[in-house]
């Protein structure tokens, strides 16, 4: 039978895998989100269009069961998005997109050119919220796993010094002056450009998060992650971050 240690391992690694699969599935969610403005459109048919009921605790919702078909370099293709991220509607969403998509319709398909099969109906950045957030929570238990994995394959021995956590020390002063700047900095931008230009105000926001995690989690690192709680902050904060400074322009 295997020791406790070695199921924690196991539980943690099967964490870390099934969060990897997650976010490659929800990665294409995002990367569909984001280019499909840009993707070229051609002519295709709606070839069925109907309304699915879902009940979960006794709250009904509704699907499309969509299916369309185009043609790309004379090559027939087959697709079943209206947009980016179809999400269960309320009944009069539904049915109304029924109505606005009937069978025989001719439609504009965006298409992949990359990769034709990939296509939506109604191309919208702002689905991007829909795609994001999933994957940010799920690549915070991504992120927890790893963290538990590493701590327990790299469990420090009494008295033994870290080398990196030396030369750290050495430029603490430096290093806590540049973070601080960037905080700054961008604390000051996101007031000025919330005003005037939303997606620059995202975008100084994802440094100030940014630059707020890595000093956090710098200063736990030195002290040696006595604080578990402000180093899962930290990392936290620091995915935020680098999720805004990414996705600023679709947020």
């Amino acid at each position: 039978m295997l020791n406790t240690k070695k199921k924690r391992f196991v539980f943690y690694a099967l964490i870390l895998i099934a969060g990897i699969l997650g976010l490659l599935f929800m990665g294409d969610n995002i990367l569909i989100v984001a280019q499909s403005p840009d993707w070229p459109q051609t002519q295709g048919i709606i070839l069925e269009n109907s309304m699915e009921k879902h009940t979960r605790r006794g709250v009904d919702s509704f699907s499309l069961n969509l299916q369309y078909k185009y043609v790309v370099d004379e090559e027939t293709y087959f697709g079943t998005r209206l947009r980016p991220m179809d999400e269960k509607k309320d009944r009069d969403t539904a049915w109304k997109l029924v109505n606005n998509y009937p069978a025989g319709k001719n439609v504009a398909v965006f298409y992949d050119p990359t990769n034709p099969t990939r296509s939506v109906l109604v191309p919208s950045p702002r689905d991007f919220s829909t795609a994001f957030f999933p994957s940010l929570f799920v690549l915070l238990i991504l992120v927890y796993a790893i963290w538990n994995l590493l701590r327990m394959r790299t469990t420090p021995k009494k008295n033994k010094k870290s080398k990196l956590r030396s030369i750290l020390r050495k430029h603490y002063r430096t290093i806590t002056t540049t973070m601080g700047f960037i905080f700054g900095i961008s604390f000051v931008l996101l007031f000025v450009f919330i005003f005037f230009s939303r997606p620059f105000g995202i975008l100084s926001a994802g440094f100030m998060m940014l630059s707020a995690g890595m000093l956090t989690l710098y200063t736990s690192y030195l002290n040696h992650f006595k604080s578990i709680a402000m180093a899962v902050i930290s990392i936290f904060s620091i995915i935020v971050g680098i999720s805004l400074i990414v996705g600023f322009r679709f947020i």
